[in-house]
């Protein structure tokens, strides 16, 4: 029955941020907002990057409710296991804040804005990536 309540508001927020956010920012997530003006673009890649974030709680949330309603595995260890999800996704932002930092190094030369967008975009690839990653890994077990 959890599980059913969590797919309910999983669904109910997503279907919310859906309808707040423009149709414009909504395209394929490789196009990072491109053929946009620089503020225009660092307001698409930050929705964007909200969205990324918004989505990986989600799963984050719906991979502990998930694992809260696996009766057949001890308390302990159902503990345990949700406490090392919520570590690793502690340790997973410092190695994308790290990561992209390090991807971002190579654009020095970048000025303004251009460094920012450079650095989101990044963060929203790989946030998108560990959305994914939870899905599959811990929710589809």
């Amino acid at each position: 029955m959890n599980l059913i309540r969590t797919v309910k508001r999983y669904f109910r927020n997503y279907m919310i941020l859906l309808a707040i956010i423009p149709v414009s920012v909504l395209g394929a997530d490789e196009d990072y907002c491109y053929g946009m003006s620089g503020f225009e673009r660092s307001d698409c890649l930050r929705i964007k990057l909200e969205l990324a974030e918004t989505q990986m709680k989600l799963e984050l949330e719906a991979a502990l409710e998930h694992m809260s309603g696996q009766d057949f595995i001890p308390i302990e260890e159902r503990l345990i296991w949700q406490n090392k999800l919520i570590e690793s996704q502690k340790t997973w932002l410092l190695y994308r804040d790290q990561g992209c930092d390090a991807k971002t190094s190579n654009w020095s030369g970048a000025i303004g804005s251009s460094m920012g967008n450079i650095i989101n975009a990044c963060w929203v690839d790989v946030t998108l990536d560990r959305v994914k990653r939870i899905r599959n890994t811990y929710i589809k077990i």
